[in-house]
């Protein structure tokens, strides 16, 4: 025989369930996510405008991942936009280098400082490489020092003086 419930419980008026706390929201959740590096590349193809472009660049370096850095260097390598050249090397300076992505940074560097780019690129390259504490900086200034645009030459010439001036001292 089943039990049957007791006089309190048939008695019992249904309650109503407890109203939900308001809810407490992290601060994370309310910032649009991270996007991730092939999304950004597809945003960046879809961009026209040059500044749009240099934008999407940013955020790559944002991100400051391997993968990000590789699209950074297959994006700079088929943009012909000056200035969005100058934006994706521009990126060299404020993104911190990590070990994972230090040697596909100073690939990025080489071929903006290569006799193919225009000159406000390999200038602004060479500014970078100026400022650059890695060892092979100043064997790739020197190697620089014949380019064929008289701007960048006088920059790496004065890229290497600084160098040998703070190594003086």
């Amino acid at each position: 025989m089943a039990d049957s419930p007791g006089p309190a419980a048939q008695d019992e008026v249904p309650r109503k369930a407890p109203e939900p706390a308001d809810a407490v929201v992290a601060p994370a959740a309310t910032l649009p996510a991270k996007a991730d590096a092939s999304a950004l590349e597809r945003q960046f193809f879809a961009s026209r405008e040059p500044e749009a472009r240099g934008a999407v660049a940013a955020e790559l370096w944002d991100l400051n991942t391997p993968q990000a850095v590789a699209t950074l260097q297959r994006l700079f390598n088929t943009d012909a936009a000056v200035d969005v050249k100058v934006d994706i090397v521009s990126g060299l300076i404020d993104a911190e280098p990590t070990a994972s992505t230090r040697e596909m940074r100073w690939s990025l560097l080489l071929t903006a400082l290569s006799a193919n780019q225009p000159a406000p690129v390999r200038e602004v390259a060479v500014q970078i490489l100026a400022g650059s504490d890695d060892p092979r900086a100043l064997s790739a200034l020197q190697s620089f020092s014949n380019d064929t645009n008289g701007d960048v030459r006088e920059a790496v010439a004065a890229a290497i003086e600084d160098r040998r001036k703070a190594a003086e001292r």
